[in-house]
């Protein structure tokens, strides 16, 4: 059997890495078997690119022995594919990814499975953070233009709506952005004069922004709130320590449930695995990992209860079905995993998500770069 990754492997490196890293540390603790059989890991670097991520796809499909491919952070990959993914049964899991169409389709066919944020409920979960926790009622919405920053607009407006407030002004941005082009973008924003700023970026462009930010005088400098994106690299390099910067997350078990025996020994097996990983702190994208790990596991309890044959069509059906009548729970870092997906029709939108707005924090840096829970 064969499991493939494909993600952005170049750009926005650490979330791949982190990824892939969670998914062969689970992969070890099953001991490289799926079912009874041998598993190998293919890694595949689509670079954010939707036209690459297709013939990764395609790639798939002309392999007898793939049963399950994982896809990494970008969502437009996903999004710009999934009638191919759906029509032609690709059994994909998903431990990044967020924008809200990736596990709802039109049709009843669905064959992605979400352990990860879902933007259809994000975006209440920063509003209500920026508003309850900070008493902060005129943001101004940055987005990323694309699926991903579509998708988070709707939301975001829905949740100002509901608490009578609205945005000062919403600014699309494409991948590429300059710090040049961010910081028009922030002098144009700022005119309307916001109280925060809401940001649906990734690395490159996050790093784009923190930067205009901190050519801005200290004074005027507004508290920012973004989606998580920003972690998924190189970002912490370029955020001043004097910016108030939160993201939003699903958890840290690496920092607040380091004493339970399973994050134990996922600690010191992750770090027999990578000899250049001195703590779990240390990982540059912590939900990557534990994303990964945790729907790698969760597959494995599928595999078994599916009973594997080797006929790889039917396996995948077998699979597919066995997730979403999963009969026993399944221990993760996150959380213990009970019947963690459903049979999805249009009347269940979320019988593909693994988790919900329990799930979900609010996290920040500390001074070493480490993420952990916005009030540590």
């Amino acid at each position: 059997m064969r499991l493939y990754l494909d993600a952005d492997m170049s750009i926005n490196h650490k979330a791949g890495a982190s990824i892939e890293m969670g998914i062969r540390t689970a992969l070890d603790k099953l001991g490289w078997k799926l079912g009874g059989y041998p598993v190998s890991l293919e890694v595949l670097d689509n670079r954010g690119n939707s036209l690459r991520s297709r013939e990764h796809l395609h790639q798939f499909l002309e392999d007898k022995a793939a049963l399950a491919v994982f896809c990494g952070l970008h969502s437009p990959p996903v999004l710009e594919n999934q009638n191919l993914i759906n029509e032609h049964h690709i059994l994909m899991l998903n431990p990044w990814a967020a924008a809200g169409p990736i596990t709802r389709p039109e049709s009843t066919e669905n064959w992605i499975f979400r352990l990860s944020i879902d933007d259809s409920k994000a975006g209440e979960i920063i509003i209500d953070h920026l508003h309850r926790v900070h008493g902060l009622k005129k943001p101004v919405l940055l987005l990323e233009a694309t699926g991903w920053g579509a998708s988070n607009e709707k939301t975001m407006r829905q949740a100002l709506k509901k608490r009578n407030l609205r945005a000062t002004g919403v600014f699309r941005f494409p991948w590429g952005t300059t710090p040049y082009t961010a910081t028009e973008i922030l002098q144009e924003a700022m005119a309307g004069d916001p109280d925060s700023i809401v940001l649906v970026a990734n690395t490159p462009e996050g790093k784009s922004f923190a930067k205009a930010m901190s050519d801005i005088r200290p004074e005027s400098r507004l508290p920012v709130f973004s989606h998580w994106g920003i972690t998924g690299g190189n970002f912490f390099e370029a955020l001043s320590p004097d910016i108030q910067w939160e993201f939003i997350q699903t958890g840290f078990p690496f920092v607040t449930r380091n004493g339970d025996l399973i994050v134990k020994e996922t600690g010191l097996l992750s770090k027999k695995l990578f000899s250049d990983l001195e703590t779990m702190a240390d990982l540059g994208a912590p939900a990557g990992f534990v994303h990964g790990f945790d729907i790698t596991l969760i597959l494995g309890a599928a595999a078994d209860q599916a009973g594997l044959t080797g006929d790889i069509q039917a396996d995948r059906l077998a699979v597919h079905q066995a997730l979403e009548n999963l009969a026993k729970p399944v221990p993760g870092l996150l959380k213990t995993y009970n019947r963690p997906f459903s049979a999805y029709n249009r009347q269940t939108p979320d019988a593909h998500e693994a988790l919900g707005p329990e799930d979900y924090k609010m996290g920040r840096f500390n001074s070493r770069g480490h993420i952990v829970p916005f009030k540590w």
